[in-house]
């Protein structure tokens, strides 16, 4: 008979093996690198659509989602809505988020144009009167960033790119583009670069030129490489991935070899061990070795990888802060946490039974070596 609270189960659990590198393949499955923790909006995210993470001076996150802005301080959320608090933020679709030099949060939207939230004030202020184009007033904002001089370049999904004087209230340039531009950076030089489908453009202000160079392949997302003096460009046909760097030194554009298929690879990131970091739509998650010769899929399911979720695998982005920790946003599971696991193993569990219990309670040990398992219902 089964108790009301708990039983015991004995079972015999086999340890995973130790964590691999990133880079290695395995016959066993990929290795737990990662504690994973998420944020949804059972915690107090306002939409489990998420599209971009960023972090302010004091490493608090903010993050863009289908219901408006969710600030986390790691205790609590605190929300940033159109309404009567914030009349000035248009659209509660976001799509994109940008931390300034003064450490005010950007915001762009997808049919509400361009906002900037003010962290001291904690107001919201809109400059739609500035950004607008003849036959459209509000337009889908999906990238920001900013220059040398404090300018904000804005990228949007069919007008191309504006420049906006924020100080003047003005606007200084626009570079017109029928294709989304998905991501604009800013590299050590000041130069700034941004990509439209098969085209990588370069804006240097030291000669107040812009550049253009042809990719082959449709790129959706871009990252700057300090330690290798390049940009890492990524991108799809198909589900052919696509890797292509643009070296510094040489102003050309390489590509490499990357045998890799997953549909819709919009989000790239490096981190501290110089991997390469590439997000999918459905297909999840993809870090290379250091030499970026070899990518592996990682787990992302916080439930473990032996879990089917198609939540936890559709990727639009990819934070990792300064402590190493990595915010992965999602279409529809929320934002990923991804912990670096320090030295902690799976263990997988092995009882042939046809429903288990993954609600362990308490656990012990007993003189033949065998865990002994205590769950809530079995």
């Amino acid at each position: 008979m089964k108790c009301l609270i708990c039983t015991f189960l004995l079972g015999f659990l086999s340890l995973c093996p130790s964590p691999r590198a990133v880079g290695q393949a395995s016959d066993t499955g990929s290795s737990e690198e990662f504690v994973i923790d998420y944020l949804d909006v059972r915690k107090g995210l306002l939409s489990n659509f998420v599209t971009r993470t960023v972090s302010d001076g004091n490493n608090l996150k903010y993050f863009a989602t289908e219901g408006g802005v969710s600030k986390y301080d790691g205790y609590g959320f605190k929300s940033y809505r159109p309404g009567q608090e914030y009349p000035e933020l248009v659209n509660e679709n976001i799509e994109t988020l940008f931390k300034d030099k003064d450490n005010s949060i950007w915001i762009g939207t997808k049919s509400g144009g361009l906002s900037v939230l003010d962290i001291k004030t904690n107001q919201i202020k809109n400059y739609n009167d500035i950004l607008k184009t003849r036959h459209q007033r509000h337009l889908r904002v999906i990238s920001i960033n900013q220059d040398a001089k404090g300018n904000i370049w804005v990228g949007t999904w069919s007008k191309g790119v504006f420049v906006l004087d924020i100080k003047n209230k003005k606007l200084l340039a626009r570079y017109p583009s029928p294709q989304p531009v998905y991501k604009i950076i800013r590299d050590e030089h000041d130069n700034i670069w941004y990509i439209t489908s098969n085209m990588l453009h370069k804006y240097d202000p030291s000669e107040s030129r812009l550049f253009s160079f042809p990719t082959k392949h449709v790129m959706y997302d871009l990252v700057h490489d300090k330690n290798r003096n390049k940009i890492w460009m990524v991108g799809n046909a198909g589900r052919k991935v696509y890797l292509q760097s643009f070296q510094l030194d040489t102003q050309t554009v390489q590509e490499v070899p990357l045998e890799l298929e997953a549909l819709f690879v919009k989000s790239i990131a490096i981190d501290q061990k110089n991997r390469i970091w590439l997000g999918s739509w459905g297909d999840g998650l993809f870090i290379s070795d250091p030499a970026v010769s070899r990518f592996q899929k990682i787990n992302t399911n916080p439930q473990g990888s032996t879990f089917k979720n198609v939540n936890y695998s559709m990727i639009l982005d990819i934070d990792i802060d300064p402590n190493g920790i990595a915010w992965l946003s999602t279409a529809h599971g929320g934002v990923l946490i991804l912990y670096p696991n320090k030295g902690f193993h799976l263990i997988a569990d092995s009882r042939r039974i046809s429903e288990i219990d993954h609600n362990s309670i308490s656990i012990s040990k007993n003189s033949r070596g065998d865990l002994l398992i205590g769950t809530l219902t079995e």
